[in-house]
């Protein structure tokens, strides 16, 4: 994979807001399922991701995002980079994004996916700038680095969208990872650490 879908986000465009209104509602096992892993990572989750992850169809798991906005517990936001859309979704108490925020929260959403499914026990804590405070044998501030941005100082993993950037501008001693390697096919995550 040569670049990111989620590198930088030229725009972005919310699809319908709804507001919860505490009513009765009828929501399958997998909707629910989808719903609990949007506010657990606090993250932006694509549709392929979240279908990867709960092991369905995507055409499936679109009717249950839908269902989850209809309800007013989801909202799902168009991101335009270089002419495309890379569509996402976000738990309804989860602000609005801006471009630079949501290419943040969808690299984060990545990491947290991937994580989840090889960590059972990762704690997971959304802290302010989009940056993540995460433990699984000793805890970590993550920084999802995006494209034009300089990495976190206090930051401990660093997430760049591909591994040349990440090569470049991981300072000395800092673990990082990549979109790209989180994208791929392989079993394990990789993080690296640069030379002391």
């Amino acid at each position: 994979m040569r670049d990111s879908p989620f590198a930088y986000f030229d725009d972005v465009a919310p699809g319908p807001l709804k507001e919860a209104r505490g009513q009765i509602l009828n929501l399958s096992p997998r909707a629910l399922a989808a719903l609990e892993l949007l506010r657990a990572s606090g993250a932006a989750l694509t549709t392929t991701m979240l279908a990867r992850y709960l092991g369905c169809k995507k055409p499936a798991l679109q009717r249950n995002m839908y269902a989850l906005q209809r309800a007013g517990l989801a909202y799902r936001l168009d991101c335009l980079k270089e002419g495309r859309y890379v569509r996402v979704w976000l738990a309804s108490t989860v602000p609005l994004p801006g471009p630079g925020e949501a290419a943040r929260l969808a690299a984060l959403g990545l990491l947290f996916l991937r994580l989840r499914r090889e960590q059972p026990g990762m704690i997971w804590e959304m802290l302010p700038r989009q940056a993540v405070r995460m433990t699984i044998n000793n805890t970590r501030l993550v920084d999802p680095v995006r494209r034009g941005e300089k990495p976190g100082e206090k930051a401990d993993l660093l997430l760049f969208p591909t591994l040349d950037e990440a090569r470049r501008y991981t300072p000395e001693g800092k673990l990082y990872t990549t979109d790209t390697m989180l994208l791929s096919d392989d079993s394990q995550i990789i993080f690296k650490q640069t030379g002391r």
